[in-house]
């Protein structure tokens, strides 16, 4: 890594280690801690790009080991949030310290389209729709999940009333049911036990139909696919530069991951640019129907306007929709 002065300087590197299918290693001489961006790898121009990721501390022994007495670096911290109901969120911050029940989760009720989880490589997003059991409030209907870590595919888990789609194919039609992409995504579809359930209210132990995945940079979601809503659970590191969303900005300070300051921080709803779902679910009530009331055909995702426009200029010469 040319740019990086300090790993130019580092003429002698210790121990490395594989840690959530990530790949560090430590300078011997106090530079750093780096790691390695295995998609960067080129072995013809025996090449790879590396960043520096904490600090290590200099040895005149060969082996490194002693590189973490400087403490971890804050995004090794690994910690789940979960959503379930109307929605009620528990975010990651919870974890971080011994705290009451009732703090760390906030209400979510309004429909609409929200990031759950936004960071530079990962883009994790839920759709809340009003159920007949909710009074008109929302549950989380379907989870998409994309970004760099899955390199331009996209996941979608839709409730039992719904499918499981990748890049738009159907998967996991049956229990059990697996799909597996080597260095990319493990997805299993089973019956789990009873007591199974991501929803603490669940007064009585019940068996839910479960998704279980398993992605790079290791995230691992639990989906619990009821009749028309899901639970979730999301479990990451950290993530280097930030990231934001329902599930909170995951920097160890709950304090800041209230319902107003996250909404403040993130908008009302998933723009139509980022949107992972194919389409923008229509609202009709409640706050984020009022939002939607502010937008224009400039809103709409190109491609999707195209295809709209086809369609009534088809119809319009006489012709008719089919499908």
């Amino acid at each position: 890594n040319r740019e990086d002065p300090d790993m130019r300087r580092s003429k002698h590197f210790g121990a490395g280690w594989n840690y959530a299918n990530r790949i560090f290693f430590a300078s011997n001489n106090g530079n750093g801690i780096y790691e390695v961006d295995l998609d960067s790898v080129d072995l013809e121009a025996s090449s790879v790009r590396t960043r520096r990721v904490g600090p290590s501390v200099e040895t005149h022994k060969n082996d490194g080991m002693n590189c973490m007495a400087q403490g971890v670096p804050e995004f090794w911290v690994e910690g789940s949030c979960i959503i379930w109901g109307e929605p009620h969120v528990r975010v990651f911050d919870s974890g971080a310290a011994a705290i009451a029940d009732s703090e760390g989760v906030i209400d979510m009720l309004s429909p609409g389209d929200f990031w759950i989880v936004r960071s530079e490589e990962i883009s994790i997003q839920g759709r809340y729709l009003p159920t007949p059991w909710s009074n008109g409030r929302a549950a989380m209907s379907a989870l998409a999940i994309g970004g760099g870590f899955l390199k331009g595919h996209t996941l979608i888990v839709e409730s039992m009333d719904g499918r499981v789609w990748w890049d738009g194919q159907e998967i996991l039609n049956a229990t059990p049911s697996e799909f597996l992409l080597p260095d990319l995504l493990s997805a299993r579809f089973h019956d789990t036990a009873n007591g199974s359930s991501l929803d603490p209210g669940q007064m009585q132990a019940v068996a839910v139909k479960t998704v279980e995945l398993e992605l790079r940079l290791g995230v691992r979601l639990t989906v619990n696919r009821w009749a028309k809503h899901i639970d979730v659970m999301i479990t990451m590191l950290q993530q280097p530069g930030g990231q934001d969303g329902h599930c909170g900005n995951f920097n160890g300070n709950i304090s800041d991951d209230t319902q107003e300051l996250i909404q403040q921080r993130m908008g009302e709803q998933v723009r139509p640019d980022d949107l992972l779902f194919a389409h923008r679910q229509v609202v009709f009530e409640g706050p984020a129907f009022e939002a939607q009331q502010g937008l224009t055909l400039d809103d709409c995702p190109e491609a999707l306007r195209a295809r709209a426009e086809a369609l009534c200029n088809g119809l319009g010469a006489g012709g008719s929709e089919s499908g």
